[in-house]
């Protein structure tokens, strides 16, 4: 017990454990700071991809409303709502497709069920895209996906 004592008391030891245990620190603190830059960037990438999807979704809205869109538009907007099923959280899958359930191709368009069922869609976009933050959890489950074809 004496010896290890004697060895804290030296002069010599603390010459050598102080700069080891800064550079430990400073180790430590700059794996810490890459974890945090690299989950940022991830999670700045993910934001990204979901505002593109959401840009694309939006913009092939026209294919159900302008008489002229065939279905190339709506066949795009069924994909983007299938690309959701990567990005984006529960809510807007499924606003999407109640959407997708509320057009009647034999009803004339701005049927109000369906303008408000495009305004939560709209609306669950636009929430999401505020709150910014990865999507983590689903609540999804296989049963809730569906293949759909544009007419």
């Amino acid at each position: 017990m004496q010896v290890i004592g004697e060895i804290l008391a030296s002069v010599e030891f603390w010459k050598v454990v102080v700069p080891a245990g800064l550079a430990i620190l400073v180790w430590g603190w700059n794996i810490r700071v890459w974890r945090l830059n690299e989950e940022s960037k991830r999670n700045w990438d993910q934001f990204k991809r979901r505002e593109e999807h959401y840009r694309e979704l939006l913009r092939s809205l026209g294919g159900f409303y302008e008489p002229t869109s065939g279905k190339v538009v709506k066949t795009t907007f069924l994909d983007q709502v299938n690309l959701c099923w990567l990005y984006v959280p529960d809510e807007v899958v499924r606003k999407a497709y109640a959407f997708l359930a509320s057009i009647d191709s034999a009803q004339p368009r701005n049927d109000p069920e369906e303008l408000r069922r495009l305004g939560d869609l709209a609306l669950a976009i636009r929430r999401d895209l505020l709150k910014g933050g990865p999507v983590k959890t689903t609540n999804l489950t296989a049963s809730d996906f569906k293949h759909l074809i544009a007419d």
